[in-house]
């Protein structure tokens, strides 16, 4: 039996969060890494199970206060959820990271067991346009700023990772929101020369901000 699980769906636009799941596997932790959409396995059943077998489960996925995405595909998200609302039973007794937009609206929904979420997560091209985010004016980002958001998350992850074991939650909720004000304190000194690098610095203290440990 492992004692982690990383869910990390194949998924063009969570592709950044690649050296994050390899650093979780590069630990020991058992994978699910799939194409949900063009799979012929039984990916539900490989899932449950996996979920079975696992005490803690970290996801790295886009989703919302209701389910938890897999691969989209031409049309999008809708129709292609990973865990919906009829599936979140299998987390019952299970320690959660769910590194997910609007995750947290899943510990509310779902009164999940002991979890790390978040709130929305502005870090593709699509979401700093069209989405809303503490009355910042993300949707004047352009598509590099976005990939210095990338940037930031993957080093929050790693330093936390590097000095914080996944299986003490309170340790690394603490670890990760001390990372975040680091990655912060570098946008601010070093990306000095975007235009927006003061939204870039906003955005992830919000999502510091709105980042929940709930036991």
């Amino acid at each position: 039996m492992n004692d982690i699980l990383c869910v990390f769906p194949i998924e063009e636009t969570t592709r950044f969060l690649n050296p994050v799941f390899e650093e979780i596997a590069k630990q020991g932790a058992d994978v699910f890494h799939y194409d949900t959409v063009n799979s012929d396995e039984d990916l539900q059943e490989i899932l449950t199970n996996k979920i079975s077998a696992s005490g803690i489960i970290v996801f790295l996925c886009h989703g919302c206060g209701t389910c938890l995405y897999g691969t989209q595909d031409e049309t999008g998200f809708n129709g292609n959820e990973l865990i919906n609302r009829n599936d979140f039973q299998m987390l019952n007794g299970k320690k959660t990271i769910i590194f997910s937009c609007n995750s947290n609206g899943l510990q509310k929904n779902y009164s999940l067991s002991e979890t790390i979420t978040f709130g929305l997560i502005p870090s593709t091209i699509y979401e700093v346009k069209n989405a809303e985010f503490h009355k910042l004016p993300i949707n004047e980002l352009e598509e590099n700023e976005v990939g210095v958001i990338q940037d930031s998350l993957v080093r929050i992850w790693e330093r936390t990772l590097s000095t914080t074991s996944l299986l003490d939650f309170r340790s690394f909720f603490k670890a990760f929101r001390f990372n975040i004000d680091f990655e912060i304190t570098e946008v601010l000194i070093g990306k000095r020369s975007l235009p927006h690098y003061r939204t870039i610095a906003d955005i992830l203290f919000y999502i510091k901000k709105d980042m929940k440990y709930t036991d």
